[in-house]
């Protein structure tokens, strides 16, 4: 609680060592007759000195045991009951801490330790108030005490009496000298009390206490802006750069007020200034740049963080950071190819950072850059070989492949890894029922469906898939139809759901069912129609006996992507092959 708080056991150890000579035997060896003032005296000093050595080792139990004793013998003596509330405040026993260290100073009004515990108590008491009385009494009672104005300030603070705690530090800035760590609290207590002008006047102190040191001309400036008082600040900040222009720090606070006051262009051209060269460190050049990304709405915008990450790309180019905080500005401008490459570049000169390779991966998955993908799965695995998020990109660009063995080894390896993240096991489990499907290993893809589905039985990717490849087995077709009749329910406007369900409805032979949904899904096209839907289409047809029409679709699907391999057959003959 008092910073300034030392102990004095060693202290009074001495003061009754150098009082009166005892061994150990002295005491032992009473007579049966009846103990003087002197013997019961010396006993008790005895009984001190010992609970001390067991003090200092931190048997508290033992020390408190001799400690009482030696207060049986000498109930009046001010350091036993010092020390004995010393072991209740380190026991948190704080009342009867409190009643020890209270009886010590009835008994002794002239030691300081005493009353640095007693408001060391008291404040853990949360009586803030008893423990100022106590410090202010101590410091008008005893002599070379005024080194505890800073331990005063610190309780007033505690207890947000501001204007008190100003007033403490005014006096220790009288006797010690106004030290920059007191101005910088003196400045604070002002601002907290809303005397703006004199916490500007000590910003300005201490421009003038260290001259040409920026630290002190950014925190006033700081303060200026903060406080609506941006023009002022900019004035300052000019007129100071005029004497020391290569301070490029400042121009950072500078670029802030003119920001503040709506000057964005000259705003910018600071910025650019500030970020020449290395005086102002990367780490503070990461952190512009991330506040800019985090604010930006305009074009203007744009091109200034465009260029502020190419200034730093070139006075940082050996630094990854540099590289990519590049990377994180040109994902948020949705330049997923400049992304990659500065994210390439960072993990070419450190790669350790985790974050990066997520991203990496990430972008090359939502571009459906599968080689890559797996070469850069594979490298984040070595380094990070506990990651599930890593197995799932590998596993999954080794589904895009069609290499079926290496997708299920890694997405069981997730799976596996994520045994405590259940939405994450989920994802896995979804995966591995496409893998396991198309190895043809029914009876674990259903489970892998079936498990996806027990967590999440709104995953539109498993209902899809799950009811789509049932149907194509023709297995638990009524499984297989509640499960798309759900999905089209669910997405009623999805070309590739519709298809789905109208397809589980075809298998089950209901036509004309299927062909409604299928003439739903050509009519919702979202961009997304794929040949293998207006193939469907043309087979419902046929079924339904018109074999003219269901040529003409069959046609329009060859030109298409994703048709079966019997399409050309189909058109030829006129003919449905299944």
């Amino acid at each position: 609680m008092i910073n300034g708080l030392i102990k004095a056991s060693m202290v009074l150890a001495l003061f009754f060592l150098l009082s009166v000579s005892i061994t150990p035997a002295s005491a032992q060896k009473r007579k049966k007759s009846k103990e003087t003032p002197e013997m019961k005296q010396q006993e008790a000093e005895y009984y001190f000195v010992e609970g001390e050595k067991y003090f200092i080792l931190e048997d508290y139990v033992k020390a408190k045991v001799l400690f009482e004793r030696s207060l049986e013998l000498s109930p009046d003596n001010a350091a036993v009951h010092y020390k004995i509330a010393e072991i209740f405040t380190i026991t948190e026993e704080l009342e009867k801490a409190s009643y020890h260290i209270d009886k010590a100073l009835s008994l002794e009004k002239n030691n300081k330790y005493f009353y640095l515990l007693a408001a060391d108590v008291a404040g853990k008491q949360g009586d803030l108030g008893k423990a100022i009385a106590l410090v202010e009494e101590m410091m008008e009672t005893i002599d070379h005490t005024e080194e505890y104005y800073f331990e005063l300030a610190g309780l007033y603070l505690m207890k947000r009496d501001f204007e008190s705690a100003l007033s403490t530090y005014e006096k220790a800035g009288n006797i010690f000298g106004d030290s920059p760590e007191l101005l910088i609290q003196k400045q604070r207590l002002y601002l907290q009390t809303n005397q703006l002008d004199e916490a500007v006047r000590i910003g300005k102190q201490l421009v003038e206490m260290y001259e040409g040191e920026p630290e002190f001309v950014n925190a006033l400036a700081d303060v200026l802006i903060s406080n609506e008082r941006a023009d002022e600040a900019a004035t300052y900040l000019e007129e100071y750069l005029q004497e020391y222009p290569e301070q490029n720090q400042v121009r950072l606070a500078l670029a802030e007020a003119y920001r503040q006051n709506g000057e964005e262009e000259k705003a910018g051209q600071q910025m650019l200034m500030a970020l020449e060269g290395d005086q102002v460190p990367l780490d503070t050049k990461v952190q512009t740049l991330a506040y800019y990304l985090s604010r930006m709405e305009s074009q203007e915008d744009t091109e200034l963080i465009t260029q502020i990450g190419e200034s730093l790309i070139e006075s940082h180019p050996e630094e990854a950071d540099a590289w990519t905080i590049n990377g994180d500005m040109y994902f948020a401008l949705n330049e997923k190819q400049k992304a990659l490459h500065m994210y390439k570049k960072a993990i070419g000169l450190d790669n350790s950072n985790y974050n990066v390779w997520q991203n990496i991966l990430s972008i090359q998955y939502e571009l459906g850059e599968t080689d890559s993908l797996i070469n850069y799965s594979e490298d984040a695995l070595e380094y990070f070989p506990n990651q599930a998020n890593f197995y799932f990109f590998n596993g999954s660009a080794h589904l895009m492949s069609k290499n079926y063995d290496e997708a299920a080894y890694s997405l069981e390896r997730g799976k596996k890894l994520s045994s405590s993240n259940l939405d994450l096991q989920s994802i896995f489990n979804s995966q591995l029922g496409d893998v396991y499907h198309f190895m043809g290993n029914y009876d674990k893809s259903d489970m892998a469906y079936e498990a996806a589905l027990d967590y999440n039985p709104d995953n539109d990717h498993v209902l899809n898939n799950y009811s789509y490849y049932l149907s194509l087995r023709k297995d638990k077709l009524d499984l297989a139809r509640k499960m798309s009749a759900k999905l089209v329910k669910r997405n009623p406007e999805n070309p590739t759901f519709l298809d789905t369900h109208a397809w589980v409805l075809y298998v089950q032979g209901d036509y004309k069912g299927a062909r409604g949904f299928l003439e739903r899904a050509i009519k919702a096209d979202d961009g997304s129609l794929s040949g293998t839907i207006i193939e469907h289409y043309g087979d419902v047809l046929f079924k339904l006996g018109e074999t003219d029409k269901a040529v003409i679709q069959w046609q329009k699907a060859k030109g298409m992507d994703d048709t079966s391999d019997l399409i050309d057959k189909k058109i030829a003959d006129r003919k449905l092959y299944e």
